[in-house]
């Protein structure tokens, strides 16, 4: 008696076998198509559920339809399976349709047994509507010229794919033409979505939109190459980069010809392993000036960035918090003391009178956790960050709160 795995939300269903219509091992995995109750025609990889009678429609559907045709142009399918995005490229109009699988045996197999799926795609009298290329994925797209595709559809699982969906699109910007659209299977709902971040490194973040299947709950990504990031190839590494990658030379304006870590390497090599730290000692007004300048003008894009840092490091963050707090025992325990209290607070920053949330400032040690002063973050940064102007006046502020009633 067999059974298929089926995956609903967190928890795996086994679901029962009537009819097995044919098996076969490839050097890519066993392939079964079946007949469920409960699904219809079934097809399976590794007695894992892929698409059935029940949901393979609506899945292709919200992957393949979503975008916006590009009638006579270039389309390219990575993952061609069962055959139905093929045939629905058709339909949309593309005359130049390429479609890419890695397994011969597999396309053969959807051939004599999903012809209902793809409407016979793959027969001899569908031939001339597309070209069926059995190759890697990767390594296929590696020889597509630079800005030829209009139409993408990326649909591997998680073995095709590999590690990381970076080197996918990273190619996919490549060989789009402007206005060209990649879209691509993200998994299930309940995930994480690893696709989309790959996709924010190529492809503006207000160009990627999202899609859900009715039925089964599949993600779908549709990101459009309009106005993409512009790249440059670092002189060093050799290697495309985004623009902001590199650093700007503020007396031209124009982008360094070297990366940011190609450049780093090159100091330290050049100047010594200790360039950074040198450098910064020797500019350290001029450089926590230009910090807050940068940060009173891009306020909320700093913000939004560290925010993000933070949601997407916050185990790196954790452990960090936790080796702060065995370097620096006494100032731990002072924070834990005041955080757990209920204290009276100014209304305002009492270095800035800035009406904002609040921090207790140890001025002069933790030996009295609430003998301190009431500023705001910016200040207490400020002051931490050696601004000489803050601290002379938390100094006086200090003398006049604390010491001249001492």
């Amino acid at each position: 008696m067999l059974y298929v795995k089926a995956t609903e939300g967190h928890s795996d269903t086994y679901l029962k076998v009537d009819e097995l219509l044919t098996t076969k091992t490839t050097n890519y995995g066993t392939i079964s198509i079946v007949k469920l109750k409960e699904l219809g025609k079934t097809l399976m990889l590794d007695n894992e559920l892929q698409s059935s009678d029940y949901c393979q429609a609506d899945y292709h559907q919200n992957l393949v339809f979503p975008h916006s045709p590009l009638e006579g142009e270039k389309a390219l399918v990575l993952g061609a399976g069962e055959g139905v995005s093929t045939h629905l490229l058709t339909i949309c109009g593309y005359k130049d349709i390429t479609s890419v699988d890695i397994d011969e045996t597999a396309i053969k197999l959807y051939e004599h047994y999903l012809s209902d799926w793809n409407k016979g795609i793959y027969s001899k009298e569908r031939q001339h509507e597309f070209k069926l290329v059995i190759d890697d994925a990767l390594s296929y797209i590696k020889t597509i010229p630079k800005a030829t595709i209009a139409y993408i559809v990326f649909d591997l699982d998680s073995k095709g794919i590999g590690q990381s969906t970076d080197e996918y699109f990273k190619e996919f910007a490549r060989v789009l033409i402007p206005g060209g659209v990649v879209s691509a299977q993200d998994g299930p709902h309940y995930l994480k979505s690893l696709t989309l971040e790959s996709a924010k490194k190529y492809f503006k973040e207000e160009n990627i939109n999202c899609s859900f299947s009715k039925e089964e709950g599949w993600r779908f990504l549709h990101s459009s190459k309009c106005n993409q990031p512009e790249t440059k190839s670092c002189a060093i590494c050799k290697n495309q980069k985004l623009h902001s990658e590199f650093n700007i030379i503020k007396s031209s304006g124009y982008l360094h010809s070297y990366c940011k870590p190609c450049l780093k390497n090159y100091r330290k090599e050049k100047f010594g392993p200790d360039y950074d730290k040198n450098y910064y000692l020797q500019n350290k007004k001029k450089i926590i000036k230009y910090q807050r300048e940068y940060f009173q003008e891009n306020r909320e894009k700093v913000s939004t960035r560290t925010k993000n840092y933070y949601f997407a490091n916050q185990e790196k963050m954790a452990e960090a918090r936790k080796a702060w707090r065995a370097k620096n025992p006494e100032a731990a325990v002072a924070h834990s003391i005041v955080n757990s209290a209920l204290v009276n607070k100014p209304a305002a920053c009492l270095c800035c009178d800035a009406d904002v949330k609040l921090e207790l400032h140890h001025h002069k040690g933790y030996a009295e956790p609430f003998k301190g002063l009431w500023i705001c973050r910016t200040c207490h940064k400020r002051h931490h960050g050696s601004c000489e102007e803050t601290t002379a006046k938390l100094d006086i502020i200090w003398e006049n709160l604390y010491e001249t009633k001492d």
